[in-house]
């Protein structure tokens, strides 16, 4: 869940998270036959986690402006809408991350193999995360491995460390009869 926050220089502060598929499915039906300024007051009760409420002391109450900002912001350009434009942003942005965070790929390999949930493998200490990802690459018969970005600077000069468009890849090897049994169990066990 994403987490946002705002301070405006009169020392006024808001934090907020992103809507959830359902949430997004309610609001953005209760926006074709409720009014808008009535279903962006419900979107601000439902996100707020920390500032102005909408009810109580008037010099405390959050800003119209601000209510609807944030439930637009929430809603208009939701992925969750469908919209081809909102969805490959979205989806770009996440891919980006995962490329430029060998741990969250790591975590990515051994949660796909393995069928531990992200939620359960960031519970893990190093020793336990470490162990999984070795048993994953020998499973795969890939490695993963992390890499040097002061390696990549010198091979790839404008380039940013750990970047998506780094060295190109080595070809793959053949797995091995006992990889292949444990993949093709893998694989199996899903269906």
């Amino acid at each position: 869940m994403q987490v946002f926050f705002a301070r405006w220089p009169s020392g006024r502060k808001v934090k907020w998270r992103s809507l959830t598929w359902a949430e997004f499915k309610k609001f953005d039906r209760q926006l074709d036959y409720d009014c808008p300024a009535s279903v962006y007051c419900d979107v601000y009760r439902a996100v707020v986690l920390d500032g102005p409420a909408l009810d109580g002391d008037p010099v405390y109450q959050a800003p119209a402006g601000l209510v609807e900002w944030i439930a637009r912001a929430l809603l208009d350009s939701n992925p969750f809408n469908g919209e081809y434009k909102d969805v490959k942003r979205a989806l770009e942005m996440k891919r980006i991350e995962l490329k430029s965070s060998w741990l969250n790929s790591a975590k990515s390999i051994i949660a796909g193999i393995f069928r531990y949930t992200f939620e359960e493998i960031e519970q893990w200490d190093a020793e336990m995360f470490f162990e999984r990802l070795a048993s994953a690459e020998f499973v795969s018969g890939r490695k993963l491995e992390p890499g040097d970005p002061d390696k990549l600077d010198a091979q790839h000069p404008g380039k940013k460390p750990g970047h998506p468009e780094g060295p190109p890849k080595p070809a793959k090897r053949e797995l091995s009869p006992a990889q292949q049994k444990v993949v093709n169990r893998v694989v199996n066990s899903r269906k």
